[in-house]
């Protein structure tokens, strides 16, 4: 009997486990939607040109993870942390003093356990105001939300949070610009019971502007 009551327990937690992720994404991809759409339905926002920058990004930083696991017959709080690196793609749409910032990139994550370090994709949208003091240099900064999803390297259930950046902006030759952004994220972790995250570190990109919208 009592070897039942486990095995139902630990069903029970396993499909709680793999519903929550999606639940997550589902709310995260709901607010990006309504932010973008109240967004675009400014009547003064439609007016303007919005122009289109892509690019390369290469990313890098340290973090640090909470998360429990079973001892025994109790759970314990742990604490690990560890660097990430990643490189991918960066889409800007620039409208005026705002822009729209979008991030594709594959990160590697280590860690002092070596249970907790994965690779995986991670995706970024961020709404940021740019201030331009000068015609080469501008420096922008903003708020938004990222995700983590498979293809991964081990079982991993998908995270996400809230991604902020500070930084600045280099014109360049032929339409080029380079990013510069400090970046700070806290969210869900998919390694480890009930883990989060929190990271800072390093966002550079080198992206040409390839038209208008």
């Amino acid at each position: 009997m009592k070897q039942g009551n486990a095995a139902l327990t630990h069903l029970h937690m396993q499909s709680r486990k793999a519903r929550r992720p999606a639940g997550r994404v589902a709310a995260m991809a709901f607010i990006i939607g309504a932010l973008l759409l109240s967004t675009f339905q400014n009547p003064l926002r439609a007016e303007e040109l919005f122009f289109t920058y892509i690019g390369t990004a290469f990313s890098t930083g340290m973090h640090s993870l909470h998360y429990s696991e079973w001892a025994t017959s109790h759970r314990e709080t742990k604490s690990d942390s560890g660097n990430y690196f990643g490189g991918g793609l960066m889409l800007n749409i620039v409208a005026n003093d705002l822009i729209g910032s979008f991030t594709m990139q594959y990160v590697a994550n280590t860690a002092g356990n070596s249970a907790m370090a994965v690779q995986h994709m991670q995706y970024t949208a961020t709404g940021k105001y740019m201030y331009a003091p000068w015609e080469t240099v501008f420096f922008a900064g903003g708020l938004g939300l990222y995700f983590d999803t498979p293809p991964a390297t081990k079982s991993y259930d998908g995270g996400g949070g809230i991604n902020a950046t500070i930084g600045a902006g280099f014109n360049m030759m032929r339409d080029w610009r380079v990013i510069v952004d400090l970046t700070g994220k806290y969210g869900f972790y998919g390694r480890g019971e009930d883990a989060t995250r929190i990271a800072y570190g390093l966002t550079i990109a080198a992206i040409m502007k390839i038209g208008r919208l």
